[in-house]
C-alpha cells in the first residue's frame, strides 16, 4: 500500500515538473558512434541485434568471433562479448576478455565500457569498495547516453552495497537529470531514490539533510514524510502539497 502511495505521489510530481529540452538520446548516441559502431556489415549487424534484444547466449559467441578483427574494431567487439558473458553470469570468461584491454588506447565510449565492466566484476565478487575506486572519476559527458546512464546506476549500486545509502541516492539524483526524455525510466529512478533514502532513520534524514535549496534535500524531506505519514493518504496529501 505504501509503495502505491509513493508511486501516486511521484506521478503527481513528475506531471508538475517542466520538461527541459535536452538532446534526443538516439541522436546523441548516433553522433558519438565511430565507424565500426555503425554495424554496416551483416555479421556485425546480426550480432548487435541479438545483443540489443538481450539474447546474450547467442550474441556472446558471435561477438567473440568479431573480436578477432583488427584493432581498434576488434577491441570494441571484445568488450561487448565480455558484457554479454557477464550478463550470462560467466565472470571468468568476461574477465579473460577484459584483462588484455586494460592498457589499450580505447575511444571514450569503449574506455567507459571497460570501466563499467571491471566495476561490475568487482560487484559480482562482493567488492563494492574496489568498484567505487574504479568509478571514481567524472565521466565524459560526450559518451553514449546509455553508457552514461549505466555509469550512474552502477555507481549508485556500489555505494548502496558499501552501506552509503545517502550517496547512492545522490548518484541517482544526478542520473535523474538525464532522464527527462524517458518518463518511465525517470519515475523508476525516482522511486529508487525514495527507496534508498527510506532505509535511513528519521533521525539520520534530519541530521544529514542539507540546507535548502537543494534537490537531494527535497527528496530526503519527502522520504521523511512518507516514513512518518505514509500509511494515510489523508495525512500525507496536505504534507505533500506543502512539500
Amino acid at each position: 500500500m505504501k509503495q502505491l502511495l509513493v508511486l501516486s505521489l511521484l506521478i503527481s510530481l513528475t506531471a508538475c515538473v517542466p520538461q527541459i529540452s535536452v538532446q534526443d538520446s538516439s541522436q546523441s548516441e548516433a553522433s558519438s558512434q565511430s565507424g565500426y559502431n555503425q554495424y554496416n556489415d551483416d555479421q556485425a549487424a546480426y550480432a548487435m541485434s541479438l545483443y540489443q534484444a538481450g539474447d546474450f547466449a547467442n550474441a556472446a559467441l558471435l561477438l567473440d568471433e568479431l573480436s578477432y578483427r583488427s584493432a581498434p574494431e576488434g577491441w570494441h567487439w571484445q568488450l561487448l562479448a565480455a558484457d554479454a558473458y557477464l550478463h550470462l553470469g560467466n565472470t571468468e570468461k568476461a574477465l579473460s576478455l577484459i584483462l588484455p584491454l586494460e592498457n589499450k588506447q580505447l575511444d571514450i565510449n569503449d574506455s567507459l565500457l571497460l570501466d563499467l565492466l571491471q566495476a561490475s566484476l568487482y560487484l559480482h565478487g562482493f567488492d563494492p569498495e574496489s568498484a567505487l575506486q574504479r568509478l571514481s572519476f567524472a565521466p565524459d559527458l560526450n559518451v553514449q547516453p546509455d553508457l552514461l546512464q549505466r555509469y550512474y546506476l552502477l555507481l549508485s549500486e556500489a555505494y548502496r552495497l558499501n552501506g552509503n545509502q545517502l550517496e547512492s541516492a545522490n548518484t541517482l539524483n544526478q542520473l535523474d537529470s538525464l532522464l527527462f526524455n524517458d518518463p518511465g525510466k525517470r519515475l523508476e529512478n525516482q522511486l529508487s531514490i525514495i527507496r534508498n533514502l527510506s532505509t535511513l532513520s528519521d533521525e539520520a534524514l534530519q541530521m544529514l539533510q542539507p540546507s535548502p535549496p537543494g534537490v537531494l534535500g527535497g527528496w530526503m524531506e519527502l522520504a521523511r514524510l512518507i516514513k512518518l505519514y505514509g500509511s494515510s493518504m489523508e495525512e500525507i496529501t496536505p504534507m505533500f502539497m506543502q512539500w
